[in-house]
């Protein structure tokens, strides 16, 4: 403890102890000559290396004696002596010690028990006490740490000292004159152990006990293991769980698995986020990291995700076209994940346009409800528990359902003469159904609305006479009808795998006698005087004229030849009359 006194005191005891001296000397003939120093005075922390002592002179000393004592009062251990000097410099105190220092007078007259002049207090100027109330920040700054300490008497600034383990061996990281630091060269999260030591004029005092542990707030550390990833269709959910004293965090996305530089796609407050970014079919990684005041810290480990792969679209699709009555077949290929197909179809190629008509669990699809013969565009899609996919629409596929026949060109009426075969035609198309696959059927009424089939002629008619006919399952049949003349209804059956129709009803008109045409000598010159005389050489039983082709003499078709009504029936018709 270093003593309290002032100047003023000093001056005033310094006198008292030297009026003192002169008053008591000893009678002792040998101390006669010799007082006791006076004015003693020891330097009270003036200097850093020693403590200056003076004294008031002696008369008859020869030398001086100094004493020290670091308990009071006169006497202790001698430090040092001198000669006729009355000052003296010990540098051998322990620096911050109070001692108390006298002085007595040597020499022959003094003898060597002369009487102390002191005792004075003084002291070595040190290095400052050691801090206390050392405390340091733990966790609370991003920046550093804030070390903090009471103040020392006589301190003119301070060093901080750091260790990495309590009791450890601190290293100075930094000065101050004042009584708090901020560590700013922490690694943020390392425990640091904080201990302070004061500074003067005379050096560097002890360090405090380094108990004060402090620790430099840090971004967060990343989830504990990989983040959970669920993936839906059109998105990949990613959660974790919390971690402590995050205010929030960043997640990161790659394609790649080590994910050095991952692209962060979203920075929740909570413990999930739902990337809807994702690419349908890419395989990504996720990682997340935690963030606070100070920033954000490392990625974690990583977890993986796909949305799942965009469905195909269907390929090599068909359709039939008129194949069948009551429907048309799409046919496609089988798209890989899907567990259904929609099929659609417009009346032009516009998918965007085209309604689902059904849907198939396999890769075909019959459509029922198309109108007969009606071509439409046909469009599949591969369905999921994700949705549909894509249409189809490369190349255009078209279809329909086959028709019943419809006659195009009815059969027309005709007359033909008795026993002579005449043709009825007619028309007919059936959408989808080839044209051979359509069947003909000619039919004769007699009476009216009793329908004879042709097909095995030839057939009595109930009216008389018969009817025989050629090609009565064709389109173009020849019939003819002998025995009786008048008129007879005839028509055609028109049938296919969708149904048939019947044409419309045509007349044959049977003539009872019919002649030849009057050009007889066939040189399309007609009428002409060498044709009555072609037919008379024929019917003479002579030969036609050269290089003519005559008919037969059988002009009037009855039969009977020659005979004299083939030459008047001829000459009425050359003259214009009927046969």
């Amino acid at each position: 403890m270093q003593p309290v006194r002032t100047p003023l005191l000093k001056s005033v005891l310094h006198l008292l102890i030297g009026a003192i001296g002169v008053i008591f000397i000893p009678i002792n003939a040998s101390y006669a000559q010799c007082a006791s120093p006076g004015f003693v005075q020891a330097s009270d922390g003036t200097s850093c290396n020693s403590v200056t002592i003076t004294w008031s002179s002696v008369q008859f000393a020869t030398g001086y004696q100094i004493f020290r004592n670091p308990f009071g009062g006169t006497g202790g251990t001698q430090i040092g002596t001198n000669g006729s000097s009355t000052s003296f410099t010990d540098t051998t105190g322990t620096p911050g010690v109070t001692y108390w220092y006298s002085v007595r007078a040597t020499g022959n007259i003094c003898g060597s028990n002369a009487p102390f002049g002191g005792p004075d207090s003084g002291f070595r100027a040190g290095p400052p006490a050691v801090p206390s109330n050392v405390q340091a920040s733990n966790g609370s700054s991003c920046s550093g740490v804030s070390v903090s300490w009471s103040s020392v008497v006589g301190a003119t600034g301070h060093e901080v000292g750091r260790a990495t383990s309590q009791g450890g061996s601190p290293s100075v990281i930094g000065s101050t004159s004042g009584v708090s630091f901020t560590d700013t060269t922490a690694v943020p999260g390392q425990v640091y152990f904080y201990s302070v030591r004061a500074l003067n004029n005379c050096g560097a005092g002890n360090f405090s006990s380094g108990s004060a542990q402090g620790v430099r707030l840090a971004p967060p550390p990343p989830p504990i293991g990989g983040p959970n990833v669920q993936s839906t269709c059109a998105s990949i959910t990613v959660s974790w769980s919390a971690v402590l004293g995050a205010s929030g965090y960043d997640v990161g996305r790659s394609t790649s698995f080590s994910g050095s530089n991952p692209t962060v796609v979203g920075s929740p407050s909570g413990g999930s986020f739902t990337d809807t970014t994702a690419i349908r079919g890419t395989t990504y990684y996720y990682f997340v990291r935690s963030r606070n005041s100070c920033g954000a810290g490392d990625f974690g480990s990583s977890s993986s995700g796909i949305v799942r792969p965009a469905l195909g679209v269907p390929a090599f699709v068909s359709a039939r076209e008129g194949t069948s009555c009551d429907f048309t077949t799409v046919q496609w290929n089988f798209v890989l994940g899907a567990t259904r197909y929609d099929v659609a179809r417009y009346e032009f190629n516009q998918p965007s346009f085209a309604t689902v008509i059904g849907s198939s669990i396999s890769t075909s699809f019959n459509d029922n409800t198309g109108i007969p013969g009606r071509v439409y565009y046909y469009f599949v899609r591969a369905v999921d528990n994700c949705g549909p996919g894509d249409y189809s629409s490369t190349p255009p596929v078209t279809g329909f359902r086959a028709t019943s026949p419809v006659v195009t060109d009815q059969p027309a009426g005709v007359s033909v003469c008795t026993s002579n075969a005449i043709a009825f035609s007619v028309r007919a198309t059936g959408n989808g159904i080839a044209a051979s696959s359509i069947d003909y059927q000619w039919q004769l009424a007699d009476p009216p609305g009793n329908w004879i089939s042709l097909n095995s002629a030839p057939v009595a008619l109930p009216g008389g006479g018969q009817v025989s006919a050629t090609q009565a399952d064709q389109r173009l049949a020849y019939i003819s009808v002998s025995g009786r003349s008048g008129t007879l209804p005839i028509r055609c059956i028109v049938s296919n795998a969708c149904g048939s129709v019947t044409s419309n009803t045509a007349t044959l008109t049977v003539l009872e006698a019919c002649c030849d045409p009057i050009d007889f000598n066939q040189n399309s010159l007609f009428p002409e005087d060498q044709d009555l005389v072609d037919f008379l050489s024929v019917l003479a039983g002579g030969d036609c004229s050269p290089g003519n082709t005559c008919s037969d003499i059988d002009f009037n078709n009855d039969g009977l030849f020659p005979d004299d009504t083939d030459l008047i029936a001829f000459l009425t018709v050359l003259a214009g009359g009927a046969c």
